[in-house]
C-alpha cells in the first residue's frame, strides 16, 4: 500500500437501527459477484463478510455461515466493488450531511481536491466513531496556486515559495499536493522536484506554462478536467466547432495536428486523467441551461447555493447558438475520452461535486455512463471508478476488487452494469468498510440530507 495513502484505515459507521454493526457477520447468498480481477463473474455465490474485510466467496451452500450474521438473499443481484470519486470538493455549506450522499449511492471513497484539512481530519474522527456517515477521504488541503482565485490556497509566485508551499502542506499533514492553473514553469518544475525529494504525491490541474507530456514525465501523478488535452477533429470540422461563447473554451480545442501520439507518450509514464466530464455539460449547453434545475436541488441549501452562483456564474448575453456549437464541442470531448483508454492512458471517474450539475454521489453514475458514450466498454468503465483508484492510491492490496481478504468496500445491484452501465444507479445496499446500509437506511440518509438542505 503506498504510505501516502492514510485514508486506507478510516471506517464508515451508519448510526441507527437499519444498519448493522460492524461486529455483525454479513452473509449474501445467491449473487452474482463482478470481481474485478479480470475474471468474469461468478454466478450464485455466497459472500461472507467479517470485521470489515471479505472473508469468503464460494458457491451456495459451500460455505459455513457464522453464527448471528445478517443474511441477504442476493438471488438476482450483482455485487461489485465500492466506487470512488476521484475529485470532489467537502468542506462547503452542509458538507458533513452531503457526505452521505456519497454513500447512498454506493460512492465509498473520494479524493477532496481542495479542502479545509483540520475539518476532513475532524469528520474522518467522526465517520471511525460512527456519528457521521460518509465515504473514505483522501485530502489535499488547500492547492497551490500562482494566481489570485476567491478560495482558500497558498500563493506560489517563485520557485523558492513553491518548496516552501509544499513544506507547509507536509507539515499540515495532507495527503498529497495539488495544484492550480495559473503556476509559473519555474514553480511547477520546483513544486514537482521538491515533491519527488519526499517521495510524496502531487496532482491537480495543468498549468498553462506546462504541457501534458511535461507534466506526466515529471511525475504528475493525475490531470484533472482534460485541461491540455485537445480534441481529435476532421480539419473540415474546425470553423463549426469555433465557441460561440468565451466561457466554451474551457471544453477545449480542436488539435492542430494529430494529438494522439503525445496521449500515448502520457500513457506511457502511468499518470492518470481525471476528465470530469460532468461538470462541463451546463458550458455546452448553454444558453438553454438554467440554473438550479438540477433534480438534486432539494439536497442543496441555500448556503450552497450561493457558494456555486458565485464560483460559476451562468454568462448573459448568450448567443442562440451557443448550444447547438457547444453540444458539438463536448461530443468530442466524450469521445475524447474512448481515444485516450485506446492510447493507453489510465482513466479515474470524478465529478468536481458539489459543482454545477455535479452532485454528491449522484453525479459519479452520469460520469460513467459518458464513459460508455466516449467508447468504454461497461466494463472498462467500471475499472475507472473501482480498480484504478485503487491502483492510483496504492491500495490494490485492500480495494478495488471483490475478493477474500479485501476491505468490504460494496455495493449490491439490482441489474447487471455489464449490460448497462446505468444499472449502477439500481442500489440495492451498500456495505462501506463492512457496514450494511439497506434500502430502509439509504431512504433515511436521503431523507435527512433534504431536510438538512431546507431553510
Amino acid at each position: 500500500m503506498g504510505r501516502w495513502f492514510l485514508a486506507f484505515v478510516i471506517c464508515v459507521a451508519v448510526a441507527g437501527s437499519t444498519a448493522v454493526a460492524q461486529s455483525v457477520p454479513i452473509v449474501i447468498t445467491g449473487v452474482t459477484v463482478i470481481p474485478m480481477n479480470g475474471h468474469a463473474p461468478l454466478a450464485d455465490r455466497t459472500v461472507v463478510i467479517e470485521n470489515r474485510h471479505i472473508t469468503a466467496i464460494r458457491e451456495r451452500g459451500r460455505v459455513a455461515i457464522p453464527r448471528d450474521a445478517a443474511v441477504i438473499d442476493g438471488t438476482g443481484n450483482f455485487l461489485i466493488p465500492g466506487l470512488w470519486d476521484m475529485h470532489v470538493h467537502t468542506t462547503v455549506p452542509g458538507g458533513d450531511v452531503l457526505l452521505s450522499l456519497y454513500v447512498v449511492n454506493g460512492v465509498t471513497g473520494v479524493r477532496d481536491m481542495n479542502d479545509s484539512f483540520p475539518l476532513v481530519k475532524q469528520w474522518r474522527s467522526q465517520i471511525a466513531n460512527g456519528t457521521l456517515v460518509g465515504p473514505r477521504l483522501v485530502a489535499s488541503g488547500p492547492y497551490l496556486e500562482g494566481g489570485f482565485v476567491p478560495i482558500p490556497h497558498i500563493a506560489v509566485r517563485t520557485p523558492e515559495a513553491a518548496r516552501a508551499g509544499v513544506d507547509s502542506l507536509a507539515r499540515l499533514g495532507v495527503d498529497f499536493v495539488k495544484i492550480h492553473n495559473r503556476l509559473s514553469r519555474a514553480s511547477y518544475f520546483a513544486i514537482a522536484d521538491e515533491v519527488r525529494k519526499r517521495h510524496w504525491v502531487y496532482a491537480g490541474h495543468l498549468p498553462d506554462s506546462v504541457t501534458i507530456v511535461e507534466a506526466a514525465e515529471a511525475g504528475q501523478r493525475s490531470l484533472e478536467h482534460l485541461f491540455g488535452f485537445p480534441s481529435v477533429c476532421a480539419e473540415s470540422e474546425a470553423a463549426a466547432l469555433a465557441p460561440a461563447h468565451p466561457i466554451q473554451r474551457f471544453l477545449g480545442a480542436c488539435a492542430a495536428t494529430d494529438p494522439r501520439e503525445s496521449f500515448r507518450a502520457v500513457g506511457r509514464t502511468g499518470a492518470w486523467v481525471t476528465p470530469t466530464l460532468v461538470v462541463n455539460y451546463p458550458v455546452a449547453t448553454l444558453p438553454d441551461t438554467v440554473f438550479g434545475s438540477d433534480s438534486t436541488n432539494r439536497y442543496r441549501s441555500p448556503a450552497l447555493l450561493r457558494l456555486q452562483k458565485m464560483m460559476m456564474t451562468m454568462p448573459r448575453n448568450v448567443p442562440p447558438e451557443a448550444g447547438i456549437v457547444g453540444r458539438r464541442i463536448f461530443a468530442k470531448r466524450v469521445a475524447l475520452v474512448g481515444i485516450l483508454h485506446q492510447a493507453g492512458v489510465a482513466l479515474m471517474t470524478g465529478t468536481d461535486a458539489p459543482g454545477f450539475n455535479a452532485f454528491p454521489g449522484f453525479s459519479l453514475h452520469d460520469e460513467l455512463a459518458l464513459f460508455v458514450d466516449g467508447g468504454l466498454t461497461p466494463l472498462e468503465a467500471l475499472r475507472t471508478a473501482t480498480v484504478e483508484p485503487a491502483r492510483y492510491l496504492g491500495a490494490t492490496d485492500s480495494l478495488g476488487t471483490v475478493e477474500p481478504g479485501k476491505l468490504a468496500d460494496l455495493v449490491l445491484l439490482d441489474g447487471n452494469p455489464l449490460a448497462d452501465i446505468h444499472n449502477t444507479r439500481r442500489i440495492a445496499a451498500v456495505i462501506a468498510n463492512g457496514r450494511l446500509i439497506d434500502a430502509k437506511a439509504r431512504r433515511s440518509l436521503l431523507e435527512a440530507a433534504e431536510a438538512a438542505a431546507r431553510p
